[in-house]
């Protein structure tokens, strides 16, 4: 036996990669990261980021140090707030093999990086599809 074995009070179980989970995870950290860059290019701060959105500057703050999903609706809000729009384009990929390593979060140049205090839940809502004849 092994010492992470022992540790563990026997073998320990394989862990399987959850390639939807990562590709839900790269797509929120690209647009979280496309929005840190324009509030960086932009020299915007979070208080006024937080005013142009009409929030709490600690929502602003906890949205782009989030590594959690989020609404469409609050990317939209806040490309708007920074005077952009999203363009989306769906690529086919089936060919393809499963994804890359998630990237950590995405933070604007200039922002301070302490730890935020609070958790924002993780809600999915995946639709159930019963029929596209």
């Amino acid at each position: 036996m092994d010492d992470l074995a022992f540790l563990l009070g026997g073998d320990a179980a394989q862990l399987e990669r959850d390639y939807e989970e990562e590709a839900i995870q790269r797509l929120v950290n690209r647009a979280r990261g496309l929005l840190a860059e324009a509030v960086s290019q932009d020299g915007v701060k979070p208080a006024e980021l937080a005013d142009r959105l009409n929030v709490n500057r600690s929502l602003v703050t906890r949205f782009f140090r989030s590594g959690q999903d989020m609404k469409v609706s609050t990317l939209a809000l806040m490309a708007r707030a920074l005077g952009r729009e999203w363009v989306l384009e769906l690529t086919d990929r089936r060919d393809e093999q499963p994804g890359n390593a998630v990237s950590s979060q995405a933070i604007p140049i200039g922002w301070t990086t302490a730890p935020v205090p609070e958790v924002m839940p993780l809600v999915t809502v995946v639709p159930q599809w019963a029929s596209c004849a």
